[in-house]
């Protein structure tokens, strides 16, 4: 109970109190005064006037009473509702005519989504509110931090050409606005309008306007809060699967690469050394061979999903990745489907590695235009892509480290996602296209890896059936392009020195035994690192090179590329692995790394490149 509806029930009391004590005297009298019947007339009008109002403020207890215990008993994915019933309560009992709540959004410029209730006779066009210039309005927002309220009884009481233009567009007479805050941030306002008469604003209104807010701003506040735990539970299980997943990925990809490396390096060995092959045979071995390029292609998207793929970052420039892959989603997919690159060259640029952007937003590209086609494809149909400026705080929403970000909206005009649908999207090998292999395979979750893993960004997807479906992705930004000063490895690749090979995989080690071989070098070769060390610790001063597989039994690499440096600290070591270049770190000592698979010129070229090194 209040203060204001304590001193009117205390009024109501004495009132009471004094017209009894003057209808004692006048009965004691036997007659009454002009004088006593005034003042029982006065008396009586007091009384009724403090009867209504606290009849008033009993009533709009009773009303604040029901909405509260309503929107506190519903779920969180009943509130919508709940704020609807509750405008239309409010509209009702504080006699206006509109009543409509306007949600701010993150940058604090115009306003996002719009709760409205409105007089049956009165159907009000509401969309110019979606883009009211809030942050042009500053004395409006000053006004609002020092907790104050805007109220006017007349259009014309209004100095501000921006909010006058808007009362007027949208026939308001009177009109008051009640904000929310959340520390120093507009969250919510709330608009009450009358559209017919002016209205001239009490206490008692102002009052009622900042309670219904504060009731109405509590409830939103609670769906935020679900919404964002909703939110988080989501990204966390979708990373938790990525996880386990890319523990499996990463022992399957460098198993796989192992194989290639043999396949490769004998198929590239047999087309070099044999001269007698006919036309058919070289065609046959040249399409095996590209056949297992593709092969090394995809072992490293299967990597990606493991902690993290082989990536090499510099500085791009978005627009030339984006220019790129829009050049074939034109000549790939349907004409009638637009392509928009809402960007312009040297705009924004990020610390990426470009053929992994490029296979990011070909991906989407593609994803887009199922989409679009599979709910056929119209005239107004896009795909388009948008960048901009996005700054990460310590208490950062998306979970990004502090810093400047590229935020990349990548959107398209098909049949949008249902949330089951967008809560799997980023699973591997899920499709919605069923009956089909078409567009099975790693998807989004190459995607996702890209980003999130390889990139350390955040990327989500917002959609809903039958809408536009936009994919965001925030990438660390970068401020100007990088410069290429690398040195050209040399073309001559032969030589004569003394490598020693520490390498498991029969296949792989006897491949590369071939390749060096060929190129004329002498080598060693052992099957394990404790085989390794021997061979080493044996003809140290005679071997120029160590070419270090990481992953064998008995001994790590890790542990052989340690102790062969303390027998002889200035050997150059070449490591050779099927994991990431960026767990290389520890292994900064070495002289040079060589990702697998590989080509047998690759091998060369590193080989001899290492050998020449100061």
């Amino acid at each position: 109970m209040d203060k204001q509806r304590i001193v009117l029930e205390q009024q109501l009391l004495e009132s009471r109190q004094k017209e009894a004590y003057y209808k004692m005297l006048a009965g004691k009298a036997g007659k009454r005064s002009v004088r006593e019947i005034d003042k029982l007339s006065r008396l009586f009008i007091e009384h009724k006037q403090t009867e209504e109002k606290l009849t008033i403020r009993l009533n709009r207890d009773n009303l604040f009473s029901s909405i509260s215990t309503k929107l506190l008993e519903l779920p969180c994915s009943e509130i919508n509702d709940g704020i609807i019933w509750s405008l239309d309560k409010a509209g009702i009992f504080f006699e206006i005519d509109q009543f409509f709540i306007l949600q701010i959004n993150e940058h604090n410029d115009i306003f996002g989504d719009i709760y409205n209730w409105h007089i049956p006779e009165f159907l009000v066009n509401t969309d110019i509110l979606k883009d009211f210039p809030l942050n042009e309005c500053s004395w409006l927002l000053q006004k609002f931090r020092q907790n104050e309220l805007f109220s006017v009884s007349c259009v014309n009481d209004v100095d501000d050409d921006i909010l006058k233009e808007y009362i007027t567009i949208n026939h308001i007479s009177s009109l008051v606005i009640v904000p929310k805050f959340s520390g120093d941030k507009v969250l919510d306002l709330m608009i009450f309008a009358t559209l017919k008469n002016t209205r001239l604003w009490n206490e008692d209104d102002l009052t009622g306007f900042r309670m219904i807010t504060d009731i109405l701003a509590n409830a939103l506040a609670r769906q935020r809060i679900e919404i964002q735990r909703q939110y988080l539970e989501e990204q966390l299980q979708i990373r938790q699967r990525m996880d386990s997943l890319g523990t499996l990925a990463g022992g399957i990809a460098h198993d796989f690469n192992n194989l290639l490396v043999a396949i490769m390096g004998n198929l590239d060995l047999l087309l070099q050394r044999e001269s007698g092959l006919t036309d058919s045979q070289r065609d046959n071995i040249n399409e095996a061979y590209k056949a297992s390029q593709h092969a090394a292609q995809l072992t490293k998207e299967i990597q990606s999903l493991s902690s993290g793929g082989i990536s090499q970052k510099s500085v791009i420039d978005i627009y030339d990745v984006a220019h790129d892959v829009f050049k074939i989603l034109e000549r790939t997919i349907d004409k009638l489907i637009e392509k928009k690159i809402n960007i312009r060259p040297k705009q924004y640029y990020v610390h990426a590695n470009a053929d992994q952007l490029h296979q990011v937003l070909l991906n989407l590209g593609t994803n887009s235009a199922h989409a679009i086609m599979e709910r056929g494809v119209k005239k107004g149909d896009c795909i388009s892509i948008t960048v901009k400026k996005y700054s990460a705080d310590n208490n950062d929403k998306r979970g990004l480290t502090p810093g400047t970000y590229a935020h990349i909206s990548f959107t398209d005009t098909g049949i949008g996602m249902s949330n089951e649908i967008r809560q799997k999207a980023f699973d591997p090998m899920f499709t919605t296209r069923r009956g089909s292999r078409k567009g099975q395979g790693l998807g989004l979750a190459m995607v996702y890896n890209i980003v999130t893993k390889s990139h350390h960004g955040f990327i989500d997807i917002e959609s809903q059936p039958g809408q536009n479906t936009t994919v965001h992705i925030y990438l660390p930004s970068a401020q100007i392009p990088a410069q290429n000063n690398a040195q050209d490895i040399v073309e001559n690749i032969n030589g004569n020195e003394m490598i020693l090979l520490i390498e498991d995989e029969d296949s792989v080690r006897e491949a590369v035994t071939k390749t060096l071989q060929f190129y004329g070098y002498n080598v060693l070769s052992a099957v394990d690192g404790e085989e390794g060390l021997f061979k080493f610790k044996a003809k140290e001063d005679a071997i120029d090179l160590v070419l270090l597989d990481l992953t064998m039994p008995k001994i790590s690499g890790e542990i052989v590329f340690q102790r062969i440096l303390e027998i002889r600290p200035n050997v150059k070591v070449l490591i050779t692995s099927g994991h990431s270049a960026e767990k290389m770190i520890k292994f900064s000592r070495a002289k040079g790394f060589l990702p697998k698979p590989y080509q047998i010129k690759t091998l060369g070229k590193m080989v001899r490149h290492v050998l020449d090194k100061n």
